[in-house]
């Protein structure tokens, strides 16, 4: 397996298994991922195709399998649909859950403190 794969592997390994826990119940939603991931998908891999022709981007062949599509490596198409589905399950997480990575009330505080880090750094 490529360097590429096996990251595309390890990112979609846990948000799918977790998927089918009793609390979570993320595969319930697999119908609507299942229509509305590849149609999104379909614009992005249409324009990584256009531009990988014209020699806009390439991929590092030491990265990725000789396995093409269209002229772009097997991963790359897979990028377009797991990274999505790895991205709407933490979401659908944060959601359900009502997880806040950031539990200040006094954002001005904050704010301050930021510029002053940012100023400070800056000089």
């Amino acid at each position: 397996m490529t360097y590429y794969f096996n990251i595309l592997i390890i990112s979609i390994i846990v948000p799918l298994i977790f998927s089918f826990h009793p609390q979570v119940k993320f595969n319930s939603k697999f119908s609507i991922l299942i229509k509305s991931i590849p149609l999104a998908a379909l614009p992005y891999i249409i324009w990584d195709i256009i531009f990988a022709r014209m020699g806009v981007w390439g991929f590092n062949e030491q990265y990725v399998s000789n396995k093409n599509i269209l002229g772009l490596p097997i991963e790359e198409i897979l990028f377009f649909f797991i990274i999505p589905f790895c991205c709407i399950y933490s979401y659908y997480l944060i959601e359900k859950f009502d997880l806040s990575f950031f539990k200040i009330n006094d954002w001005s505080s904050f704010n301050i403190i930021l510029s002053m880090t940012l100023v400070y750094y800056y000089i």
